[in-house]
C-alpha cells in the first residue's frame, strides 16, 4: 500500500520502494512510500490484533493507565511513538470527534 511516513532524515532505508522524499518546513522529511500491511479476514480481526500489539508492546503501557478516556488514552499512544507524523494526535482525536458528531457507538 502506498503510505506517508515522516522522519528526521531523508536517507532513511527499509521499505519496499520510496516514491518521493521532501523536505518539511519543520525540518523533518515527509517520505510517500509503498510498504506492506498484514491483511485480515475482517475489520473485528484487525482491531482485535491492533488491540493486542499495543497490549503486548510495554512502551504503550502508559496509555492503558489513562484508558478510561479515550482522547487521553490517544494521547498516550502519540506521545509513544505509535506513528511518524507528528500530528498524528491531532488527527486522530480529529476522527474521533468526527465519528462522535456522527452519532458512531463504541
Amino acid at each position: 500500500m502506498r503510505t506517508r511516513e515522516v522522519f528526521k532524515s531523508p536517507d532513511v532505508k527499509g521499505f519496499p520502494e520510496i516514491i518521493s522524499v521532501s523536505q518539511r518546513p519543520d525540518g523533518k522529511y515527509d517520505y510517500e512510500v509503498r510498504d506492506w500491511f498484514r491483511v485480515y479476514p475482517d475489520p473485528a480481526a484487525a482491531f482485535i490484533a491492533h488491540g493486542e500489539f499495543l497490549r503486548k508492546n510495554s512502551r504503550y503501557a502508559k496509555a492503558f493507565l489513562a484508558a478510561p478516556d479515550p482522547y487521553a488514552f490517544a494521547a498516550e499512544v502519540a506521545r509513544a511513538g505509535y506513528a511518524t507524523d507528528p500530528s498524528y494526535e491531532r488527527v486522530l482525536t480529529g476522527t474521533m470527534r468526527t465519528l462522535e458528531r456522527t452519532g458512531w457507538q463504541h
